[in-house]
């Protein structure tokens, strides 16, 4: 739900097209005229430098400039950990790898912390109608279905390119930013003993390419 100032529309309204948290750093950039950073698609997916970025400013969206058939994503990439396991293309999503659960109906795996989330894939990939499914219950079936055949392979594309402009990088999980503590200063302050590993991210294509008043006003509610 975002509150936002004068300027962007009179009324809140429910706002279905697909976001994500990666468009915040460019639209914030946006609205306080800071340079806004280039997508990578702007480098046509190349191995990208550093400052290209997955989101897109989503000021377009928020002041209903945008045209109501136009999304602001082409296609929005879904990672497992360093897979990318589906593909969001408008209203469809496209999964080319599932997590295999060992309680189908908890979806949970109790012997582990995490699931494995690209352990069972899929051909041809599963779609879901993310408009009338978004709970990803029922695929659609695609066979013959020449307009899902386009999404499939618009998103196997993409998805392909996507992967190639990726740069490695260390797991931020593996990197200590700090130095350790003396054990002297340690023993007086137990909340510093040791090394303090960065936030959990597991590496993606932002990992990747990252070198990187209260009032009552008219809300938007953004799918994600």
């Amino acid at each position: 739900i975002i509150r936002w100032r004068a300027g962007y529309g009179s009324q809140a309204r429910v706002e279905h097209r697909a976001t994500t948290n990666m468009d915040l750093l460019p639209t914030i950039a946006a609205v306080s005229g800071a340079p806004v950073p280039r997508h990578v698609s702007d480098v046509d997916f190349a191995p990208a430098p550093a400052g290209i970025v997955d989101g897109r400013d989503m000021s377009p969206l928020l002041k209903s400039t945008l045209a109501e058939d136009t999304p602001l994503h082409d296609l929005i990439f879904h990672y497992c950990d360093t897979t990318i396991a589906a593909v969001r293309v408008g209203r469809y999503k496209v999964h080319f790898a599932t997590a295999r659960f060992e309680d189908e109906v908890a979806q949970t795996c109790p012997s582990d912390i995490v699931c494995p989330c690209a352990a069972v894939w899929h051909d041809p990939p599963l779609v879901f109608d993310m408009a009338n499914d978004p709970g990803e219950t029922e695929p659609l079936a695609t066979a013959g279905n020449e307009d899902l055949e386009r999404v499939i392979a618009k998103a196997t594309e993409g998805r392909a390119k996507q992967a190639a402009s990726v740069v490695p990088y260390p797991s931020q999980t593996e990197i200590t930013p700090f130095p350790p503590v003396e054990t002297s200063r340690a023993a007086t302050t137990p909340t510093q003993v040791g090394s303090a590993p960065s936030p959990s991210f597991s590496t993606s294509a932002v990992a990747a390419r990252t070198s990187d008043s209260r009032r009552t006003v008219p809300a938007v509610l953004l799918d994600n």
